[in-house]
């Protein structure tokens, strides 16, 4: 777990890169109605890194992944260390052993 930590920590802490996030977001925790989606179940949201909102997509088929991460593209583009650190955040979350919200760092 360690080296998954150290690759998050690459990444830099700006507002860009980090603030509030969701930090659960999977299919349980989205309605669909017609073109729009609702977010629920916010008890994990957290100050922490963007990118860990997007590393859910590593568990999905890249088709997928590819989609979210050019939909977020649309807005603001990922660095290299944020790309490098998605399947880290994966790893760390699948341990349970590492919640965003005990990582907490201040911008």
């Amino acid at each position: 777990m360690r080296g998954s930590a150290a690759v998050v920590y690459k990444i830099d802490i700006n507002a860009d890169t980090y603030g509030v996030i969701y930090a659960d977001l999977h299919n349980g925790n989205i309605h669909y109605t017609d073109n729009s989606l609702t977010l629920f179940d916010f008890d994990h949201c957290a100050y922490g890194w963007r990118a860990y909102d997007l590393a859910i997509a590593f568990g999905y088929p890249d088709i997928i992944r590819d989609a979210m991460i050019k939909g977020y593209e649309t807005h603001r583009k990922l660095s290299a260390a944020e790309y490098s650190a998605m399947p880290a955040f994966l790893q760390l979350r699948a341990s349970g052993m590492w919640e965003m919200s005990g990582h907490q760092r201040s911008a």
